[in-house]
């Protein structure tokens, strides 16, 4: 699934949150471990889609190791992400 295809998947689900996940995990055939930086590039342009076609679905990007409360008392403080 794409960026474009995920956040069409975000506007039907309809969460509150979207955390997008295994981006860079897998790389498509043919492409080779040293050019995966542009792979880095796909959750930015998934939360850039999410805002086009589900403005009400908020995404949050974490880094590898970063977790984030998803609890409803946390659900408007989603920006920060923390380490842990």
């Amino acid at each position: 699934m794409d960026p474009a295809a995920a956040a069409e998947a975000a506007e039907l689900i309809a969460p509150r949150i979207a955390v997008p996940i295994h981006w860079g995990t897998y790389y498509p055939q043919g492409v080779r471990r040293g050019r995966a930086v542009a792979l880095g590039e796909a959750p930015r342009r998934f939360a850039d889609a999410v805002a086009r076609t589900a403005p009400g679905v908020r995404v949050c990007l974490l880094a590898p190791g970063e977790s984030v409360d998803v609890s409803d008392s946390m659900v408007e403080g989603i920006p920060h992400p923390r380490s842990g």
